[in-house]
C-alpha cells in the first residue's frame, strides 16, 4: 500500500444495459456479478472506498442498484437512453436549443437556395434565414428534409444547412418578422421537436444530437417548474 494515494472511488460501466437481448441480458448480470465481486474483496482486505457506483441510464431503469451514486447522463435531459430500455420512469424533455429569425426575404421561382444549389423554388417563396447552422450544432445532414418550429407550426430547412445560417421555407399564410423565436428542440405552441426526432432523421442517438451543440451556444439554465405550469 501507498501511504499518500487515497482511492476516493470505484466504478465500472454498462455498454448494453439497454438491450434485452438474451446474450446482452446475461453479459449485463455477468457484470454486476463481478463487480459485487471486487467489492466484496476489497471488504475482506479492509480496504474501504467512499465512492460506489456502476449504473448509468439504462442501469438505473433495469438493474438493481448497486454503490452509492449513479451516473444519469442521457435521462437529466429527460430523456430514454434507447427504444428498447423499458420506460420504468416517466421523463420529459427539459433541454430547448432555439434561435431568432434575422433575415425574411422573397425568392421568385426557380431561384436556388443556399451552398450547392440543391433547393430550387417551385413559385414565388418567403424564406426565413435563422441564426443558427452546423457550426451550432444544427447539423448539416438536415439539409433539405429537417425541420423547425417556427410560429407554433412546424416548418421545413430548405437548402443545405450553412455554417452559422439555416433557410426555413414560411408557410404561405404565416406573418414572420425578424426577431421571432424559432424551435430547434422543444416545444412551441401544441408542436414539438424533441432529439430523438432530429436523430431520426439523420441515423443517429440522441446523445449525438446533444453532444454536438457547441459552444459557442449560450446556455441558460432556469430552475425547477412546477409540473402544472
Amino acid at each position: 500500500r501507498l501511504p499518500n494515494i487515497k482511492i476516493e472511488g470505484i466504478f465500472t460501466h454498462f455498454p448494453i444495459a439497454d438491450s434485452f437481448k438474451k446474450e446482452d441480458v446475461k453479459f449485463t448480470q455477468l457484470q454486476i456479478k463481478r463487480f459485487a465481486f471486487v467489492l466484496n474483496k476489497l471488504e475482506e482486505l479492509g480496504i474501504k472506498i467512499p465512492i460506489v457506483h456502476i449504473s448509468n441510464t439504462a442501469g438505473v431503469m433495469n438493474y438493481p442498484l448497486m454503490g452509492n451514486c449513479i451516473r444519469p447522463g442521457i435521462l437529466a435531459y429527460g430523456l430514454y437512453p434507447s427504444e428498447e430500455v423499458k420506460k420504468k420512469i416517466i421523463v420529459e424533455p427539459i433541454l430547448e436549443f432555439k434561435t431568432r429569425v434575422v433575415q425574411v426575404q422573397q425568392f421568385p421561382k426557380d431561384w436556388f437556395i443556399s451552398y450547392g444549389r440543391t433547393y430550387r423554388t417551385n413559385s414565388p417563396t418567403r424564406v426565413a434565414i435563422i441564426r443558427a447552422g452546423y457550426a451550432d450544432g444544427l447539423r448539416r445532414s438536415l439539409s433539405n428534409q429537417g425541420e423547425v418550429l417556427l410560429g407554433g407550426r412546424r416548418c421545413k430547412i430548405i437548402g443545405r444547412v450553412c455554417m452559422d445560417t439555416t433557410m426555413v421555407l414560411i408557410p404561405e399564410d404565416m406573418k414572420v418578422n425578424v426577431g421571432d423565436e424559432v424551435i430547434l428542440i422543444g416545444k412551441q405552441g401544441e408542436e414539438k421537436i424533441t432529439a430523438d426526432d432530429m436523430a431520426a432523421l439523420v441515423d443517429t442517438i440522441n446523445y449525438e444530437i446533444l453532444t454536438g451543440i457547441s459552444e459557442r451556444v449560450p446556455r441558460v439554465y432556469l430552475g425547477v417548474r412546477n409540473r402544472d405550469d
